[in-house]
């Protein structure tokens, strides 16, 4: 069986437009809950790093756990 290569600036890219998408529609939800938009945009910067970091986080421990890639 032979693996598929990754196009890493395909998945580079995809995961930009999906960030800057969320970004953007928690952006416009905290700004129509509060009125305030630099209390949201700052809400949604923070919130989406804070995701992040516990996605990417959750994701390494569990590809050691699983020994999925290189060590």
């Amino acid at each position: 069986m032979r693996l598929r290569r990754i196009r890493f600036g395909l998945l580079l890219r995809s995961g930009v437009v999906y960030r800057l998408s969320v970004i953007t529609i928690q952006t416009l939800f905290f700004w129509m809950l509060t009125g305030k938009f630099k209390f949201a945009i700052s809400t949604s910067l923070a919130w989406n790093a804070i995701n992040m970091t516990w996605y990417y986080i959750y994701h390494y421990f569990f590809a050691r756990l699983f020994k999925i890639g290189k060590d």
